[in-house]
């Protein structure tokens, strides 16, 4: 913990634009995917923590961006926010297998936000999740 805050590794969350059984499944697939990524460990982190947010479009709250941007940057908590943009209609792909491709871009968005800001010459512990991710998706 630092500061009184629990911080991983690798957090997901996600943002709904619309209330409807199509955001659902996207909801189901990101909480998924973010138990996994917990079940992995690395909690109670000392380093630079990432959380990826997926924004998923909707008439409720559309999208005002395409593909993955650094969010907020909280240094006392030591966590980094990415935004991943989420088309509503899948593509003819899973939504895990979406959802795991954002994360790797989130992380290498993250990657350079660090490097350019000189936070961190790299992010290896994200690396070996990320890993571990795209090993268990090709198993």
């Amino acid at each position: 913990m630092t500061n009184g805050h629990a911080r991983y590794v690798l957090a997901i969350g996600g943002i709904l634009g619309d209330a409807d059984e199509k955001s659902e499944a996207w909801s189901d697939a990101i909480g998924e995917l973010n138990r996994e990524v917990q079940e992995l460990g690395w909690s109670d982190y000392a380093g630079l923590g990432v959380n990826v947010v997926f924004r998923v479009d909707g008439d409720i709250l559309p999208l005002d961006f395409s593909g993955v941007r650094s969010g907020s940057y909280r240094k006392e908590r030591g966590v980094l926010e990415v935004q991943a943009a989420m088309a509503k209609e899948p593509v003819p792909v899973s939504r895990r297998a979406q959802l795991l491709a954002k994360v790797c871009d989130a992380i290498d968005e993250a990657e350079a936000y660090v490097v350019r800001r000189k936070i961190a010459p790299e992010l290896p512990e994200l690396r070996a999740i990320e890993a571990a991710l795209l090993q268990a998706n090709s198993a």
